[in-house]
């Protein structure tokens, strides 16, 4: 028996992911805070403009998920499983964004729904917690 191999038509690139308005929220505030770490890099690298593309593009996906459809669950937005990785690497770096900024009960707030979105990106990526 030969090992057929696996071509990208065979693996799945949209996930099951449903995202409540609040998590949405959240989302908007990580893109903004990595489309900030973009525009920091030098525009030497080399996928820094696809990157830069995908995250406006993440943003406006978001936007119509937060937007008049929020409430409907009929209303399905697909997240690919790279855009997944973009909104996962999004919420760390506004993790460690939140973690530089005063002791307060907002800043402990903010740990907590930027780890529980986290767990909430864990199973569609295969990442452990």
């Amino acid at each position: 028996m030969t090992r057929r191999k696996q071509s990208r038509t065979d693996v799945p690139d949209v996930l099951g992911l449903l995202l409540t308005y609040e998590e949405v929220a959240w989302l908007k505030h990580a893109l903004v805070t990595l489309e900030g770490v973009i525009d920091a890099q030098p525009h030497s690298l080399p996928k820094l403009p696809m990157l830069r593309e995908t995250a406006s593009h993440l943003q406006k996906k978001l936007s119509r998920m937060g937007g008049q459809h929020a409430y409907d669950y009929k209303y399905k937005v697909p997240i690919a499983a790279n855009e997944a990785m973009i909104l996962y690497t999004a919420v760390w770096l506004f993790l460690v964004a939140v973690e530089h900024l005063p002791d307060s009960a907002e800043k402990q707030e903010a740990l907590n729904r930027c780890l529980a979105l986290h767990n909430r990106f864990v199973p569609f990526l295969g990442r452990s917690a």
